[in-house]
C-alpha cells in the first residue's frame, strides 16, 4: 500500500509541478518580452527623429513626401512637419509653421498608433495610422486610414518612414 501512496504521491507531484511550470513559464515570458525585443536594435531611440515619411494615396498611388520630426512630450508622441526640399507642394505650404501631423504612442517597442491630422486644418481630413518599427529601428511600414468630409469616404494605403541622418 505504502508503494502505491509513493507512486501516486510522485505522479501527482509531477503534475503539479508541470502545471506550475507552464503558469510560471507564461508569466516569465510575459515579464521577459519588453527586455527581449530591444535586444539587438536601437529601440532605446524610440521614434524620435527626423523620418521622411511617403504615404500613397488615390487609385494612381499618388506619393505624398514629408519630413516630419518625432518627438515626445508628456509622454505622447507628436509629430511635426518640418522644413526639407523633398516635401510635397501642400507640406511646404505650411513647414514654416511647424504644424502638428500625428499624435501615438509606441507599444511594445514594435508598433507605432495613433491619429494623424491634414496639415491644412481648413480641409478637415484626419484619421488612423499603425505602423510596424523595423529591427533596426531605421524604418517604419504601416498603413494610414482617414476619412474626408469634403468627400465624405473613407480611403486608406501604405505609409512607409526611412529616418533620416541629421
Amino acid at each position: 500500500m505504502e508503494v502505491v501512496l509513493l507512486l501516486l504521491n510522485w505522479v501527482a507531484g509531477s503534475i503539479v509541478s508541470i502545471v506550475i511550470t507552464l503558469f510560471m513559464s507564461e508569466t516569465l515570458k510575459n515579464w521577459l518580452a519588453p527586455f527581449v525585443s530591444q535586444l539587438g536594435s536601437k529601440q532605446d531611440e524610440g521614434v524620435k527623429g527626423l523620418w521622411l515619411a511617403t504615404f500613397y494615396y488615390g487609385q494612381q498611388q499618388t506619393p505624398y513626401i514629408e519630413a516630419i520630426e518625432v518627438s515626445e512630450l508628456f509622454g505622447v508622441v507628436v509629430g511635426r512637419i518640418v522644413p526639407y526640399p523633398d516635401n510635397h507642394p501642400t507640406a511646404k505650404k505650411v513647414e514654416q509653421k511647424f504644424p502638428l501631423r500625428l499624435r501615438g504612442s509606441v507599444q511594445d517597442s514594435r508598433y507605432f498608433t495613433g491619429i494623424w491630422f491634414h496639415p491644412n486644418r481648413r480641409s478637415h481630413v484626419h484619421g488612423a495610422f499603425k505602423m510596424l518599427i523595423s529591427q533596426d529601428n531605421e524604418h517604419m511600414n504601416g498603413m494610414w486610414l482617414g476619412y474626408s468630409e469634403s468627400k465624405n469616404v473613407i480611403e486608406s494605403d501604405k505609409w512607409i518612414w526611412q529616418r533620416l541622418d541629421v
